[in-house]
């Protein structure tokens, strides 16, 4: 199973754009990974606003935290990110320094 869960600041993702976030990682998970679209799942998580704050100001920063299979090489890894990246900014058109992508092993 791989998980994504989006960890984004109320009023900043537009509830319009989440079915296109959603269906993003999972396009690149079964492209690059080879899962079946059944075996990723992707949830939103909203911070309240005043919540969120970075240098000193309000966040409109989004975090994508995945687990992924064990054992994905770095390369793979780094694609699978950067992907999932340029899908996230493309989508929302949010600025670079404005979402943050990771994936972890899923523990077995």
């Amino acid at each position: 199973m791989i998980d994504f869960e989006c960890i984004v600041q109320e009023g900043v993702i537009a509830a319009d754009l989440r079915p296109g976030l959603t269906t993003g990682p999972v396009a690149v998970c079964t492209s690059l990974l080879g899962e079946p679209a059944e075996s990723v799942r992707v949830s939103f998580t909203e911070v309240p606003e005043g919540s969120g704050f970075k240098g000193g100001e309000p966040s409109r920063t989004s975090l994508v935290m995945g687990t992924i299979p064990p054992g994905c090489e770095s390369q793979l890894r780094t694609q699978l990110l950067k992907d999932i990246e340029d899908m996230w900014r493309r989508t929302t058109g949010c600025a670079v320094d404005e979402v943050v992508v990771a994936a972890t092993d899923h523990p077995n």
